[in-house]
């Protein structure tokens, strides 16, 4: 499956997903498909490819050792309009405070639009109003340069939802490094939203490694106008996906 297909279903299953993950059995859905959504429109139009390639603000939430390479100030913001009436806004923001070394602050918040609800009486479904699920994570992350073109990050995040007055939150962290051979290539390591449930299911927890290759500069100090890149995801459950 690539990732495209990943992202979309996960946008189609997104109602049912908020229902399931309400209830106290693991099995019944993971919570949280939305996490897996792209937040900013290069990392989407790239099929969803970041663990290397992320370079700014954006990669906090995924990838938050790209915040090492932020210079000065960055203010990110961004509207993502998908499938069935889901709209994500996305706001970022990173700041250099020491040599190599940036914070990040992240929001996304996930707008599902009306759903009709029911009541199930003497065995027929009678309606009930509607609901309007929503969620949201904030997101706190550091990114440092450590020298040898390695760069490492950390980002702490706290993710809730809410469904017709039934809600749920959890606390996850994501964790990668990048190295950057000086030459072009780069490469990227990522670990997920490796935390606690939400509502009783387990957040979606890839492990991701990603190559990127930029090219056709045309000196040793003008910025590569070219860039092949490869993303891999290996979740715990689920299908192992490519970008």
């Amino acid at each position: 499956m690539t990732k495209p297909c990943l992202c979309c279903l996960a946008a189609l299953a997104l109602p049912g997903a908020l229902l399931a993950s309400q209830t106290n059995n693991p099995s019944a859905a993971q919570a949280a498909p939305w996490l897996l959504i792209s937040d900013n429109s290069r990392q989407a139009a790239m099929g969803d490819v970041c663990v290397a390639t992320a370079n700014d603000a954006d990669g906090l939430g995924e990838a938050p050792a790209a915040l090492a390479q932020v210079p000065g100030q960055q203010l990110d913001a961004g509207q993502n309009l998908w499938l069935q009436g889901v709209g994500i806004s996305h706001l970022a923001y990173a700041a250099s405070l020491i040599q190599g070394g940036a914070l990040g602050l992240g929001i996304n918040y996930v707008n599902v639009g009306s759903i009709d609800s029911y009541l199930v009486s003497n065995g027929t479904l009678v309606a009930n109003g509607t609901v309007n699920p929503s969620a949201y994570d904030l997101d706190l992350g550091w990114g440092q340069s450590i020298g040898m073109g390695l760069d490492l990050g950390v980002d702490v995040k706290s993710v809730s939802e809410d469904l017709g007055g039934a809600s749920a939150s959890a606390v996850a962290v994501d964790a990668s490094a990048q190295w950057d051979s000086g030459a072009g290539l780069k490469i990227g390591l990522a670990a997920q939203n490796v935390g606690s449930q939400l509502g009783g299911a387990d957040l979606p927890d890839p492990v991701a490694a990603g190559l990127a290759y930029g090219f056709g500069g045309a000196g040793a100090d003008a910025a590569a106008p070219f860039l092949l890149a490869l993303d891999v995801d290996m979740p715990a459950n689920g299908d192992v996906s490519v970008g």
